[in-house]
């Protein structure tokens, strides 16, 4: 019965990212270099963050602020990289573009923009909730 409900439960929170995985983005190669390496920003941002964090531990656990603090400014610096990211991408992108003009090959279509941006952005929210 353990092991039923264990595989229950990692299907329940695992469901709509293998999916969404399975039905969009396995069919790229492009797009899963992008969600591995937007995913792997977003751990090297929790492990800075947690790197930072650690040197305001032990926070007195009667009052309330400093956890507040720690949450916004989480968020923010995750938000903050998330935007990074898009901006360094769409910078990627033009370089590519403008190197498929030069060796004549076909830019990336706009449903390969579409697709990107999806597994980014639905792939990261799924993973942050």
């Amino acid at each position: 019965m353990t092991i039923a409900a264990g595989i229950g439960y990692a299907l329940l929170a695992l469901g709509p990212s293998l999916s969404l995985f399975v039905s969009v983005i396995s069919k790229k190669p492009f797009l899963i270099l992008t969600v591995l390496s937007s995913t792997l920003l977003w751990l090297i941002s929790l492990i800075v963050l947690s790197g930072v964090w650690r040197g305001f531990l032990p926070l007195n656990s009667t009052t309330w602020w400093p956890y507040g603090i720690l949450i916004f400014t989480s968020v923010a610096f995750q938000e903050g990289l998330r935007i990074l990211f898009w901006k360094v991408y769409k910078r990627l992108e033009h370089i590519l573009d403008a190197f498929a003009d030069k060796v004549s090959k076909p830019h990336l279509f706009l449903t390969d923009k579409m697709q990107i941006a999806l597994g980014k952005l639905c792939m990261c929210f799924i993973l942050l909730f």
